[in-house]
């Protein structure tokens, strides 16, 4: 027997249930909430509950009120960080890092005692909101966080260092190489990875031993972004000995691949002069699923396959592929621009597939 699902709310409904004596109504609706924007009695509604009775619900609300970019209501919200519930307090951290303005001190003086608290998680969530808000003293906090007692805390802030530098293209401080070299050997191995990812991006010495082993046997792997970026890293870096590992997550053992980014793999292996790999990619230009021809036009352009320039090309008069997928594999062969777009850089096909 089939269940039909709840119609989503109307504001008005919301309001009404908001009101329930069932705190899990209460939470239903205050999630509903969230499709109105536009309408600033959401905001109104939502920031009423940070005074809930119900622990969740009051962390809840904070939420809301972010996903909703209600800036008005920083001030309650900065009061929800002196909750008793750790929860609750969480909640408001990640809000707060969402709604304050950059260079708020207030919010920055309150934030930031939570730095060095004794519990993790809190440490955790206003290491992200300081530094979403602060416009000074980043390095400094970075640099000390990236000591942490926790690990998780010390891979935020690895995580944090990239973001703000690496992935901007600005040239990494000495105290952060310091920093994320000496993390090559940390006790965490999801530490010793995000730094010898972070090096690696950022073209510095990193550790060949950590990568390959993240591709080989997902060690310290906790977010997939993390081992894309090991497998592409050993195309990028000529990691020789990371071939055979490759070559299993790009064509597993019986000659065809369910691994998650198998075509990372290729495209690495490819980089690495690996003929198979090679062949693969230009094969697929050809093949009678414009996905594949897409995600071959993608993989030629990072595997700089300069043979394949004909039939990407060719392929400009496809109508199913994304041009700018084909203008943006042309350009990487070439050393053309990229076309300008609202995707970032670095985007994979799979956008395009959409």
């Amino acid at each position: 027997m089939f269940k039909l699902h709840p119609l989503p709310r109307t504001l008005s409904a919301a309001e009404r249930d908001l009101d329930s004596a069932d705190s899990k109504v209460r939470l239903s609706a205050l999630r509903d909430l969230a499709r109105f924007p536009e309408e600033a009695r959401a905001g109104e509604l939502a920031a009423e509950k940070l005074q809930d009775a119900d622990a969740e619900v009051r962390a809840q609300a904070a939420l809301i009120l972010a996903d909703l970019g209600a800036r008005a209501y920083v001030p309650e919200v900065l009061r929800l960080v002196g909750d008793a519930h750790l929860r609750v307090r969480q909640m408001a951290l990640v809000s707060l890092g969402e709604l304050a303005s950059p260079g708020d001190e207030a919010v920055l003086g309150r934030v930031g005692a939570f730095l060095t608290v004794p519990e993790p998680a809190l440490r955790f969530q206003a290491l992200g909101a300081w530094v979403r808000i602060a416009t000074a003293g980043t390095e400094e906090v970075l640099a000390e966080r990236a000591l942490d007692a926790d690990g998780k805390v010390r891979t935020l802030s690895l995580r944090l260092i990239q973001e703000h530098w690496v992935d901007r293209e600005r040239a990494l401080p000495p105290r952060l190489v310091q920093v994320a070299t000496e993390r090559l050997d940390d006790d965490e191995p999801s530490v010793r990875l995000v730094a010898a990812i972070l090096l690696g991006r950022a073209g510095l010495d990193t550790s060949v031993e950590v990568l390959i082993d993240a591709v080989a046997r997902r060690r310290g792997v906790t977010e997939p972004i993390d081992e894309q970026d090991a497998i592409e890293l050993c195309g990028a870096l000529g990691l020789q000995d990371a071939i055979p590992v490759l070559r299993r997550r790009a064509f597993g053992l019986w000659g065809r691949s369910r691994d998650p980014f198998g075509v990372q793999a290729k495209v690495a292996l490819a980089l690495l002069g690996d003929e198979r790999a090679r062949a693969s990619i230009l094969a697929g230009l050809s093949a009678r699923s414009w996905q594949l021809r897409a995600i071959a036009v993608d993989s030629a352009g990072r595997a700089r396959l300069h043979e394949a320039l004909p039939k990407i090309e060719a392929l400009r008069a496809d109508p199913k592929i994304d041009p700018e997928l084909v203008e943006r594999a042309l350009g990487a062969l070439t050393g053309a621009p990229e076309p300008r777009s609202g995707r970032a850089h670095g985007d994979n096909v799979e956008s395009a597939l959409k």
